[in-house]
């Protein structure tokens, strides 16, 4: 009977009604003064609104849980009102826990808790190493900043760990790719692993400067073109953009020039069968066309360029022919001569 009465006064001390309000007050030991640790309605008075239950030691606040089932927890010597905690939680309507201040464990693991998920993501830290692992993630793993800025301070590996790198950014086993308007550009390795690349993996061309500046532009059709500004390239001729593969404004310096092994030279010239022709029809053409036979107009040369190989010889080819017409000439005067001594005997 004694302890039937002493729990009636236990919940009547607990329960009231004032002003038509629901309020609680638990203290620890007898009476409701003076006492350090307590829990009590939300906003520590017993003629408001508000519904929840926070929970004191030493005078200060720690932590409750509002009317929503939202848990907050407050930092020491905070200055912040625990109601204030418990509106900015409200605001987060996925949010169930509201911490202010840091939180210390060994490792967080966050997962879907439903029984068919296996996805979580892990955050452990151990000696002196810390890691995040997404398990499960068959869609991959998003880190995503609405104003698109995120900020990496140190040195980064991608597709390894665990080992020093002297690089800002370590990328192993893939390549890195940028992607802007259906545009792909792409450093990495080819699959053939001895070679790197740079460039585009769309059917788009690609700049390379400095300063800003364009210096050398790769079009995607494999041509390239130096020191030409954009609106300088479709001026470039179809039938030269089909013949060369380089194609240069302004010129090159080079203290050396070679040209790769070629099928044809002009060495034909001194075969047995080769028709030299007579120094006279060669006058005639020069008369005619004001230039030598076999070699390009100066008209020719300034509406479709030349081939330096081509150029070469057939510029070999008049020195050879020129050097059969000079010995053919020093037979002649040699016979001269000959004629020439025996009509003075």
């Amino acid at each position: 009977m004694k302890r039937f009465i002493l729990l009636i006064a236990v919940v009547i001390g607990f329960l009231g009604t004032i002003n038509g309000q629901t309020y609680y007050n638990m203290w620890r030991g007898n009476g409701n003064s003076g006492k350090p640790e307590w829990i009590s309605n939300l906003s520590t008075r017993t003629d408001d609104q508000v519904s929840g239950i926070q929970f004191t030691t030493a005078n200060s606040c720690r932590g409750f849980v509002n009317v929503n089932g939202r848990w907050g927890f407050l930092k020491p010597n905070s200055s912040l009102a625990p109601i204030s905690l418990s509106n900015i939680i409200a605001g987060m309507p996925s949010a169930t826990m509201g911490i202010e201040g840091w939180l210390a464990t060994e490792g967080i693991t966050v997962r879907k808790l439903w029984d068919t998920t296996t996805n979580t993501l892990d955050l452990q830290t151990s000696g002196t190493k810390s890691t995040i692992i997404a398990r499960g993630d068959t869609e991959g793993f998003d880190i995503i900043s609405q104003n698109r800025k995120i900020y990496l301070v140190g040195k980064v590996g991608v597709g390894f760990s665990g080992a020093d790198i002297a690089s800002q950014l370590h990328v192993k086993d893939g390549y890195i790719t940028n992607e802007d308007s259906n545009i792909k550009t792409c450093f990495g390795i080819t699959t053939q692993t001895d070679r790197s690349w740079v460039g585009t993996i769309t059917e788009n061309g690609m700049y390379v400067g400095a300063n800003f500046k364009k210096t050398l532009y790769m079009a995607p059709n494999g041509k390239i073109y130096v020191g030409f500004n954009d609106g300088q390239i479709p001026t470039v001729r179809t039938e030269l953009m089909n013949k060369y593969s380089i194609f240069v404004k302004q010129g090159i310096l080079s203290e050396d020039y070679a040209i790769a092994p070629a099928s044809s030279w002009a060495d034909f010239v001194f075969n047995r069968g080769y028709n030299l022709p007579l120094i006279q029809e060669v006058e005639s053409f020069i008369q005619a066309n004001k230039h030598l036979p076999d070699v390009p107009s100066a008209k020719q040369v300034a509406e479709e360029g030349y081939s330096q190989h081509e150029m070469n010889k057939i510029l070999l080819q008049k020195i050879e022919e020129l050097t059969l017409y000079t010995i053919q000439q020093q037979k002649e005067i040699d016979a001269l001569k000959t004629q020439l001594q025996e009509s003075n005997k």
